[in-house]
């Protein structure tokens, strides 16, 4: 049986889904919304950390392809938002071209 600890690949896999399956259960009645928020963030924050570790492992940039995905997504619909590796931006007066 593989290592599910919470450092291991796997463990951090465990996390992000266990996390899924509580979306839609969190009642937001049941807490104050700035706790709430505060919460959430924080459970998704250390998503985005255990994605990050996991890419990495992996050789991938996982800021690169967020980035190059927005940005061939943003082409597609006819955004003029992008994003950079400093910020987002707009595309000069329309939408993003080559």
């Amino acid at each position: 049986m593989e290592d599910d600890s919470p450092g291991t690949p796997l463990g951090r896999l465990k996390a992000i889904g266990e996390y899924a399956e509580t979306l839609g259960h969190s009642p937001l009645a049941a807490k104050p919304p700035e706790v709430f928020l505060i919460e959430e963030m924080e459970r998704l924050r250390d998503i985005v950390i255990y994605l990050d570790i996991i890419a990495k492992q992996a050789g991938i940039d996982l800021g690169e392809a967020v980035m190059n995905t927005f940005n061939a997504k943003s082409k597609q619909v006819g955004s003029r938002v992008y994003l950079a590796a400093d910020d987002w931006h707009y595309w000069g007066d329309g939408p993003m071209r080559d």
